[in-house]
């Protein structure tokens, strides 16, 4: 069962890390198309600079007065479009790796009562709350990242969702 779980482990952080290398080659693709598209061609002044405010983080676009972002508009028309590259580098590859890592080692801690247990119920059980704290402190940190008034609120909305699939995993005879 060990071998079976560090297996299933490994395989879902290579899937993690290849949909990584997908999602950004998509990306870069979606935003060269927009970029010449929508901003450059298809759009008037008014949309774009529409388009511009909305990217931009709601302080700086609640700052910055509608002539400024048409100037801001009116430069990157005068700029040439950069190519835009549908190559994998080294950044990605190191980011595949970051996320199957993330994958792989956020899954070992419920694998040792696996190990210490002789009676695989009880294992699971062991490792289902082992896997509810993981989601609680991970909860509370990033509650805490975001700036949360309450992050053990944040860790409660993190755990709830793990408690139902345990019951459904539970209910489905495991």
């Amino acid at each position: 069962m060990l071998v079976a779980s560090i297996g299933c482990n490994l395989a879902w952080g290579m899937v993690g890390g290849c949909m990584l290398r997908l999602n950004r080659l998509a990306e870069r693709g979606h935003a060269g198309v927009c970029g010449r598209a929508r901003v450059r061609r298809r759009w008037g002044a008014r949309k774009a600079s529409g388009l511009l405010s909305e990217a931009m983080p709601p302080l700086l676009s609640q700052v910055m007065p509608a002539e400024e972002i048409q100037s801001l508009h009116r430069r990157l028309l005068e700029q040439p479009m950069p190519p835009t590259s549908l190559l994998i580098g080294w950044r990605d590859l190191r980011a595949a790796l970051a996320v199957f890592l993330l994958v792989f080692l956020s899954t070992l801690p419920v694998v040792p009562p696996f190990m210490v247990l002789g009676e695989p119920r009880h294992a699971l059980r062991i490792s289902h709350a082992v896997a509810l704290a993981m989601l609680f402190v991970i909860g509370f940190c990033y509650g805490r990242f975001a700036g949360a008034r309450r992050p053990w609120l944040t860790a409660r909305v993190f755990t709830v969702p793990g408690v139902a699939l345990i019951f459904a995993s539970i209910a489905l005879g495991a």
